[in-house]
């Protein structure tokens, strides 16, 4: 399987699993490959182009890597269990 991003486009790897992904996984999983590809390693982005603000669902504009949701916690174990038990149920089949 072959998902580009150097293993940090989750996006494209959990698509490449035939997984449907929910909107607000889409945005989720955006986020989290920002940090998988640079902030937990350095302290600004290689490309400058990752620092630019987009659109957030609430009408706001922010740089991906600013935001943190109370819920982002709750968001991220409802997707990893969903996630599993599609793959679980794929593997049996």
């Amino acid at each position: 399987m072959e998902w580009g991003g150097g293993g940090h486009n989750l996006i494209g790897i959990i698509k490449g699993l035939q997984i449907e992904i929910l909107e607000n996984e889409l945005r989720m999983l955006e986020r989290l490959s920002e940090f998988a590809t640079w902030v937990g390693k350095y302290p600004i982005p290689k490309d400058y182009s990752k620092k630019i603000p987009k659109s957030t669902p609430d009408g706001g504009v922010i740089p991906l890597t600013y935001v943190s949701i109370p819920t982002d916690k709750i968001l991220i174990d409802e997707m990893f269990e969903r996630f599993a038990c599609i793959l679980e149920m794929q593997r049996k089949n």
